[in-house]
């Protein structure tokens, strides 16, 4: 049995009639000639996190993986505005109690992208409540 997959260069054809599988293709294939702060990426990361339910586990992951490689880089980035760095937990607070509600073994499939995100917002939990001032 052959199975023939045929991809379709999104940036070739309207939006309306991309596919998952093609949009997929192309966004693994720019990271060989972009940078990791691509806007092509970032809107196919977009896009596909619109269709999730279409998505394997693993391209999920790849998605999820790099957008928060992205909000990594910027948080630690030492021009970050210290206000910036605080909204920046307290979105990912709320999206880190989402992970929490997965199954176990999806939990452990992207505990790699929440292990640094789970200290800091600890972290800043220590802080909020005065056990902590915030200094090594």
């Amino acid at each position: 049995m052959v199975i023939m997959l045929r991809l379709r260069d999104p940036e070739q054809w309207p939006v309306e009639v991309w596919d998952v599988h093609s949009v997929v293709a192309k966004r693994r294939s720019l990271f060989y000639t972009e940078t990791v702060f691509s806007p092509e990426i970032k809107r196919y990361n977009k896009w596909l996190c619109e269709r999730t339910d279409e998505l394997t586990l693993y391209e999920l992951l790849e998605v999820w993986a790099h957008s928060m490689w992205l909000v990594y880089l910027c948080y630690t980035n030492p021009d970050c505005d210290p206000e910036l760095r605080h909204e920046t937990l307290l979105r990912l607070r709320g999206h880190f109690q989402e992970y929490l509600k997965l199954p176990e073994r999806h939990q452990e499939k992207f505990w790699p992208l929440w292990s640094f995100w789970y200290a800091k917002l600890v972290a800043e939990e220590l802080v909020e409540e005065g056990w902590w001032d915030g200094t090594a």
